[in-house]
């Protein structure tokens, strides 16, 4: 399977793949649905990218997140 378009994600919890227009590197999240409705992506793990002064984030845009991929099973 390719990468899909981020309107095609499932929205059940499930973790997957997911793409972000400014950066070069998925990472893994899913999508959380509040009580009051709606929702948004969460990363599964801290989303770590380093800029120039070498400082960590686990910072994404909401916005930015434009693709997604399962993820395939482990080997045995």
């Amino acid at each position: 399977m390719s990468w899909q378009p981020i309107k095609s994600a499932p929205k059940d919890g499930t973790s997957v793949f997911l793409l972000e227009r400014y950066s070069d590197y998925p990472f893994v999240g899913r999508w959380v649905t509040f009580e009051r409705g709606g929702g948004e992506w969460r990363a599964d793990t801290q989303h770590i990218s380093a800029n120039a002064d070498a400082m960590l984030t686990n910072y994404f845009e909401q916005s930015g997140v434009t693709h997604w991929h399962p993820i395939m099973e482990l080997p045995e």
